[in-house]
């Protein structure tokens, strides 16, 4: 059965085509690697190459990533690594479905936060933010010191318009992703919002306090002050998954 999913899936990356100039960069990527790469033992070199696709990812080059895969893949014992990085590079290209089956194949391993996150953000992409909240769950339970599984979690059940005091659980999770990581915009803006939709006003205030540019300060309040149910979100999740 593992050895038909991982066929399947090898199957899959393989089909993509790859835009003329950006296998030119790829090339060029490779070009780079294959002199050192040549030195090392072959469990040292499979690190460097997923490295090399890891970074493509995190540049969103998602179609350069796919196709690094492709090419190790028929040569390489596919790791718990390959299946997280193909549902990142795949879920990046849209491809959701292919991505979710490759992040499956990494949940029972030390990387099953990193996978449920993928799975969350992949349903997310869907609008699905039932099941991206079930997952971001799965992540934040398994590394509860992680800001960004909790900041997740907590903006898809705010997708999910609850109001009043069913928001109190996701006050508490983003106010807990906010004191682990204080620098991130994006993660106050989401704690404002959870706040004013609570209507937690002296909570609110206080928050707002802790804004030092007077011009993010009012931005943030705005934001918050005129949300409404049709509100298609300009915070939440971006970026690459880590």
């Amino acid at each position: 059965m593992k050895r038909a999913l991982v066929c399947l899936l090898g199957f899959l990356i393989s089909g993509c085509a790859t835009p003329a100039h950006m296998t030119a960069r790829t090339e060029r990527t490779e070009s780079t690697i294959s002199e050192p790469a040549a030195a090392m033992n072959p469990a040292a070199q499979a690190d460097l190459y997923l490295g090399i696709v890891d970074g493509l990812i995190r540049q969103q080059r998602y179609e350069a990533a796919i196709a690094f895969l492709a090419k190790f893949q028929k040569t390489e014992t596919l790791t718990l690594r390959y299946h997280k990085l193909a549902g990142d590079a795949l879920s990046g290209a849209g491809r959701i479905d292919e991505a979710i089956a490759a992040y499956r194949l990494a949940l029972q391993s030390d990387l099953a936060p990193q996978a449920y996150n993928g799975i969350g953000r992949a349903q997310s992409i869907r609008g699905n933010w039932v099941l991206a909240a079930e997952n971001f769950r799965q992540a934040a339970t398994l590394d509860p010191a992680n800001a960004t599984y909790l900041n997740n979690f907590g903006y898809a059940q705010l997708k999910q318009d609850f109001r009043g005091p069913a928001l109190a659980p996701v006050v508490s999770e983003l106010q807990r992703a906010h004191e682990l990581d204080p620098d991130s915009n994006l993660i106050r803006t989401n704690l404002a919002l959870a706040l004013s939709l609570s209507g937690s006003r002296a909570q609110l205030l206080a928050l707002l306090d802790t804004v030092p540019d007077p011009a993010r300060r009012k931005e943030i309040a705005a934001f918050s002050a005129n949300w409404a149910p049709g509100w298609t979100g300009d915070t939440g999740i971006k970026g690459t998954a880590p």
